[in-house]
């Protein structure tokens, strides 16, 4: 069987035979080739079926002849559904193997991608954390010193001097105001019973030209009038909650196991009042702790007596 073209099929079907030995046959050849297949073995069981009805006219009024001829089609056309049957079921085990490594392949090319996607992320996490942690520091240390001085000059400021405010001033609670997005100039029906306008579902139903408040649930049989109204689109006044200092929340974690953290904020005993400047203080302690040159996390080394042979 060689490759033709079948009718209604939009390509040819390629030889069945080819595909069987073919190691990687493409998936699209194999569709093709089944359903052409399929169509001729449908094909030959309608020429199966027509001759079986004619086989016996030929019994009764033909020669041997013509009944051989007439069985030797016949038995052409079983062999080909037999044969496409078969050819079916080896091309569509192919099939299933074909889509079986497509999605193999299509899992290999997201798991390569994933895995380096999780290499890319790693190096940048080892080298841009240790670097994120040393400016996060600094602007720690930073923040204390400038509320140290903040809170110490403004104790003894000059006359007539405003206090001067947090420089974390801006995360505190704040009011942001109401803002108007537009305003629209619109003709409303007016509920005759309340003197205001229908919602806005009935507005729908009764129309521009009014005629549809008997449709009204329950409908409205007085004379109906619009009123012109202003349409106001607009955010209404919002209280932001503020945000607690930096230095309380901020925690830097260590990178590896086995090394100490980057900073976390300093541990104040339940029932223990402090002032915003011992708080500044114990910042800046820890910051100068948590940058040491041998900071690392607490081991505690482990003696042993082994006794040695002279």
């Amino acid at each position: 069987m060689n490759a033709r073209a079948k009718p209604g099929l939009a390509a040819p079907v390629e030889d069945w035979r080819t595909l069987l030995v073919a190691s990687s046959p493409s998936i699209p050849a194999l569709e093709r080739t089944i359903a052409g297949l399929h169509a001729e073995a449908q094909a030959a069981e309608t020429t199966v079926a027509r001759l079986r009805d004619a086989r016996r006219a030929i019994l009764l009024s033909g020669t041997d002849d013509e009944l051989k001829a007439h069985d030797d089609q016949a038995g052409v056309a079983s062999r080909t559904i037999e044969r496409s049957r078969a050819a079916i079921e080896e091309l569509e085990l192919k099939l299933a193997e074909a889509r079986a490594a497509k999605q193999d392949g299509d899992r290999r090319v997201a798991y390569d991608a994933a895995a380096d996607q999780v290499t890319a992320v790693r190096a940048r996490l080892q080298a841009e954390y240790p670097k994120a942690v040393t400016i996060v520091r600094s602007l720690l240390r930073a923040l204390a010193e400038a509320e140290t001085a903040r809170l110490s000059t403004n104790a003894e400021r000059p006359v007539g001097a405003d206090l001067i405010p947090s420089a974390e001033d801006f995360r505190n609670t704040v009011t942001v105001p109401a803002k108007t997005v537009s305003k629209q100039r619109v003709m409303l029906w007016i509920n005759p019973a309340t003197d205001m306008p229908f919602n806005g579902r009935d507005q729908d139903i009764i129309g521009d030209d009014g005629k549809g408040a008997s449709r009204l649930d329950p409908p409205v049989r007085h004379v109906l009038r619009q009123r012109a109204f202003e349409r106001v689109t607009f955010y209404p006044e919002e209280t932001v909650a503020g945000l607690p200092d930096l230095s309380t929340v901020i925690d830097l974690p260590a990178l590896y196991p086995g090394d100490a953290s980057g900073y976390r904020p300093p541990l104040i005993a339940d029932g223990v009042a402090i002032t915003r400047s011992d708080w500044q203080r114990m910042v800046t302690s820890a910051l100068d702790r948590y940058e040491a040159p041998t900071n690392h996390a607490l081991r505690l080394p482990v003696h042993e007596l082994h006794p040695v042979e002279d």
